[in-house]
C-alpha cells in the first residue's frame, strides 16, 4: 500500500506538471488552446484570474508539481529521508495547493462562468495529492507527531496573526476606496489594479489563516478557541467569495468601460451593497485579530 501510495503521488505531481507546462506553452502561442468537452480554456487562462499577485497561475503550478514530484521520488527511493518534519512541510504545502484549486475553480464556475478542462484537469490531481497524503499520514507510512505543532507553535501563531492583519489592512484599504467610489461611481485603472490586488491578498491571507488555525488545532491551542476561529474562517470565505469574486469583479469591469463609453452602468446600490459587505469584512478580521 505504501509503494502505491508513493507511486501514485508521484504520477499524480509529473501529471499535473505536464498539464501546467502545456498551458504554459499554449498560452505563448498565438492560436488559441484547444479545449475538449466544448470548454472555453484560452478565456479562463487569458483572464484577469490568470495571474495571482502577478504570477502567471501555470508557473505556479508547475513550481508546485516539480517540487512535490522531487520529494514524493526522494521519499520512495529514500524512505529514510520521510523525516515528520518533512512529511509536515509536504502536507502543508498539499493542503494549500488544495486551497488554492478551490480558489480558481469557484472563480470559474461563478465568476467566469465559463470551463477549462484542463484548468479542472489540474485542480482534480491537486486535490488527489492532497488525499492521498492524508491517507499516507493517517496509514502511518509517514509520521507527523503531535509535538512537532507544539515545536512550531510560535510559527503558527505568528502565521495566525500575519494573516489577521493583512487580512484586516486589505479590507480597511478596500472599504476606503470603495467609499470614495460611492460618492462618485469613478475608478481610474490604476484604482482597479489595487482592488485586484487587494482581493489576492485577502484570500492569500484566508488561506494561511486556515492551514494555521489547523496547526493549531493540533497544539495546545485549545478546542473551543480554535473552532470559534475556524467558524468565523468560514464566514470569511462566505463574504470574500460574493464580495470578492462576485460583486467586485464585475462593477470593476463595468466601471473601467464607462471610462472608455461614457455610459457608468453601475448602480450606486450595487455600490453601496458591496460597501456593506467590505465593512462586514473589516469588522470580522478585526474580531480574528484581537481574539
Amino acid at each position: 500500500m505504501e509503494t502505491f501510495l508513493n507511486l501514485f503521488l508521484i504520477t499524480a505531481a509529473l501529471g499535473g506538471f505536464v498539464l501546467a507546462f502545456f498551458i504554459f506553452i499554449s498560452k505563448r502561442k498565438a492560436k488559441p488552446i484547444a479545449c475538449p468537452l466544448d470548454g472555453h480554456c484560452d478565456d479562463v487562462v487569458r483572464s484577469e484570474f490568470s495571474k495571482f499577485f502577478g504570477v502567471p497561475v501555470e508557473i505556479l503550478g508547475m513550481l508546485y508539481y516539480a517540487a512535490a514530484a522531487a520529494a514524493y521520488s526522494i521519499f520512495y527511493f529514500y524512505s529514510g529521508l520521510a523525516v515528520p518534519l518533512a512529511a509536515f512541510a509536504m502536507f502543508g504545502l498539499a493542503s494549500f495547493s488544495f486551497l488554492f484549486s478551490l480558489y480558481l475553480t469557484f472563480i470559474q464556475a461563478f465568476n467566469l462562468k465559463q470551463w477549462c478542462v484542463w484548468c479542472l484537469a489540474s485542480a482534480g490531481l491537486s486535490s488527489f495529492i492532497f488525499l492521498a497524503n492524508v491517507f499516507y499520514v493517517k496509514l502511518g507510512f509517514a509520521i507527523i507527531p503531535a509535538e512537532i505543532f507544539e515545536e512550531f507553535y510560535e510559527i503558527l501563531v505568528a502565521g495566525h496573526l500575519l494573516s489577521a492583519g493583512l487580512g484586516f489592512g486589505a479590507s480597511v484599504v478596500g472599504a476606503i476606496m470603495l467609499w470614495k467610489f460611492v460618492k462618485d461611481l469613478k475608478m481610474s485603472g490604476f484604482e482597479a489594479d489595487i482592488l485586484r490586488t487587494l482581493t489576492q491578498v485577502i484570500w492569500f491571507s484566508i488561506f494561511i489563516l486556515i492551514l494555521s488555525g489547523f496547526g493549531l488545532y493540533f497544539s495546545d491551542e485549545g478546542i473551543s478557541n480554535v473552532l470559534y476561529k475556524s467558524a468565523i474562517a468560514a464566514v470569511l470565505v462566505l463574504i470574500s467569495a460574493v464580495l470578492n469574486l462576485a460583486i467586485l469583479p464585475k462593477m470593476v469591469k463595468k466601471t473601467l468601460l464607462f471610462i472608455n463609453n461614457g455610459e457608468n452602468p453601475v448602480s450606486s446600490v450595487t455600490a453601496k451593497v458591496s460597501l456593506v459587505f467590505n465593512f462586514l469584512a473589516v469588522f470580522i478580521w478585526l474580531c480574528v485579530l484581537i481574539f
